[in-house]
């Protein structure tokens, strides 16, 4: 292969030129490539990784001292505050709809049938469990009956008489 494509070359010199040429674009490349080995730099590396830190005496006022130590005994004074969990936030842009808080999310639409479906991210407003909830028309949703879901939003009635209807926008 390396013979065909040399093969209009004929001239030796030419050859010879190119080889040498060759050879000072190899040596440059593996020079420039290759790291130097300094044994030097390399023992002076070595030697720092094994140094350990000298032990540093740390002063702290007195009153730094003892507010760090109050910290300290309210922290294990008060057991219930301790095992208090932190409650998540509620969804932020809900609306909230009976004991739950609502975002629709998406609406799909079925290419055949048009059907409509919402798709919901409902939280319960006390223990804040967050879920993704699909539902038609017709269909209830704490105390609330979707009464129509449109392409921008779902209208929820109350299943008890005498509220007034809740438009809920799809959620950006």
């Amino acid at each position: 292969m390396l013979s065909k494509s040399f093969a209009g070359i004929t001239d030796r010199r030419v050859l010879g030129i190119l080889i040498i040429i060759v050879l000072f674009c190899v040596v440059d490349f593996v020079q420039r490539v290759q790291p130097a080995v300094d044994t030097a730099a390399l023992t002076r590396e070595a030697a720092m990784l094994e140094t350990t830190p000298a032990p540093v005496e740390h002063t702290v006022s007195p009153r730094v001292r003892d507010w760090l130590a109050s910290l300290n005994t309210t922290a294990t004074s008060s057991p219930e505050v301790a095992t208090e969990t932190v409650q998540q936030e509620l969804l932020s842009g809900g609306t909230n709809i009976g004991e739950k808080r609502v975002r629709v999310r998406a609406i799909l639409i079925a290419n055949t049938t048009q059907q409509r479906v919402a798709l919901i991210e409902t939280q319960d407003r006390e223990r804040r469990d967050v879920e993704f909830v699909e539902l038609r028309q017709g269909e209830t949703l704490s105390g609330y009956t979707i009464s129509a879901v449109q392409v921008d939003g779902v209208e929820f009635t109350p299943n008890t008489g005498g509220g007034a209807v809740v438009r809920v926008k799809v959620f950006e």
